[in-house]
């Protein structure tokens, strides 16, 4: 099991949670949605950058939380894409 953490730019979280559009939003579900991957907030009560700009998901293919932090890191307006140490299987 694995958990990849995401951070996006403050503007781009505010899309991703529906609060605004962004180019860069669009971009990143319909990167996620190829990759049947949903990322929730962090903290969904918490409406505040920094907090409300991390994202994370459970996945339980540690390398495809490797892939798809890579992949995340290429897009415009993430911020750190990374798998949470300590998560993945030694």
């Amino acid at each position: 099991m694995a958990e990849l953490v995401v951070q996006l730019e403050p503007d781009v979280a505010a899309a991703f949670r529906g609060r605004a559009a962004h180019p860069a939003g669009d971009r990143l579900r319909a990167y996620l949605r190829q990759s049947n991957v949903v990322l929730e907030p962090l903290d969904p009560d918490f409406d505040e950058p920094p907090i409300s700009t991390y994202f994370t998901v459970h996945l339980k293919d540690v390398s495809l939380a490797q892939r798809l932090a890579a992949g995340l890191l290429e897009l415009q307006g993430v911020e750190a894409a990374y798998v949470k140490p300590g998560t993945a299987a030694p």
